[in-house]
């Protein structure tokens, strides 16, 4: 079984802040995702790429460092997360 590794640039879908806060500062709308994953999956991901989702609601005032990882991922089984640009 060939695996294979893919870059697939997804929009970022961030959820509303708590009700007393903004969000200021830099705040991409898309992010590269560095994967690896059968070379049968290569189809799937390009016609259904994944989803990146970032709870904002839970976070607290000040300054927050959001990384993305697998746990902000609905990667299809058998593809995964290299790295992340930004990361």
């Amino acid at each position: 079984r060939e695996v294979v590794e893919r870059v697939l640039p997804v929009t970022i879908d961030y959820t509303t802040p708590a009700e007393d806060l903004v969000l200021v500062g830099e705040k991409p709308n898309e992010v590269k995702l560095y994967l690896s994953c059968p070379k049968s999956e290569i189809d799937n991901l390009a016609s259904n790429p994944p989803s990146v989702k970032i709870d904002l609601s839970k976070m607290s005032k000040g300054s927050q460092t959001i990384i993305i990882t697998s746990e902000n991922l609905r990667l299809p089984k058998g593809v995964t997360l290299l790295d992340t640009s930004p990361q």
